[in-house]
């Protein structure tokens, strides 16, 4: 079941946040030399590169929301659909822990990777 987003975290995912369509092919060589493909799950997972800029309070319980709610990413959560309208549910992609780093003030950006589930 999905975790829900921290009320005191906003949900404003910057314009540069990119994604790719469709990931997750196969290549096989058969015996006889033809390249086969196929997808590697029956529905391919979209990956979401996702920037966000935090307060240094929202940085706070974003970060506790992280490591003790989904904890560390394991688990899933929903979000506002970044690409349409409506939620869905997204989770941590295996190399996508959030990267942090000040901006200006007590801004943070924070950067990660997410696929849809």
């Amino acid at each position: 079941m999905a975790q829900a987003w921290d009320s005191h975290v906003n949900q404003l995912a910057r314009r540069d946040t990119t994604w790719s369509e469709i990931t997750g092919f196969i290549s096989d060589e058969t015996l006889s030399g033809k390249t086969k493909r196929r997808m590697a799950h029956s529905l391919a997972k979209r990956p979401f590169s996702v920037t966000m800029i935090f307060t240094y309070d929202e940085y706070l319980y974003f970060s506790y929301w992280y490591k003790n709610t989904i904890k560390f990413g394991t688990l899933s959560f929903e979000f506002p659909k970044i690409d349409g309208s409506g939620n869905a549910e997204y989770r941590f992609t295996s190399d996508g822990a959030p990267q942090y780093s000040q901006t200006s003030g007590k801004l943070i950006t924070c950067t990660m990777d997410w696929e849809e589930v």
